[in-house]
């Protein structure tokens, strides 16, 4: 697979590379949404369940980490 290029557009939104930060013992919406400040644009499209190379449901896990349920996401 070719590695994506800086400034590359990907379907549907141009993609930044997230920020290393530190881990933290219970997280809240808050912290989740300063990692990942593009989480609450999810259209719940199913496009990064669908991509995912290894099968795994990231559009449930989103929504679930949108919701503050951090543990059923572990």
């Amino acid at each position: 697979m070719k590695p994506v290029e800086e400034g590359m557009e990907i379907f549907p939104c141009p993609v930044e590379p997230d920020k290393a930060v530190e881990p933290v013992s219970n997280p809240d919406a808050l912290t989740l949404q300063s990692v990942f400040p593009t989480v609450n644009r999810c259209t719940k499209c199913g496009s990064c369940t669908t991509a995912c190379p290894m099968s795994i449901p990231v559009m449930d896990s989103v929504l679930r980490m949108q919701q503050g349920s951090f543990d059923e996401v572990a």
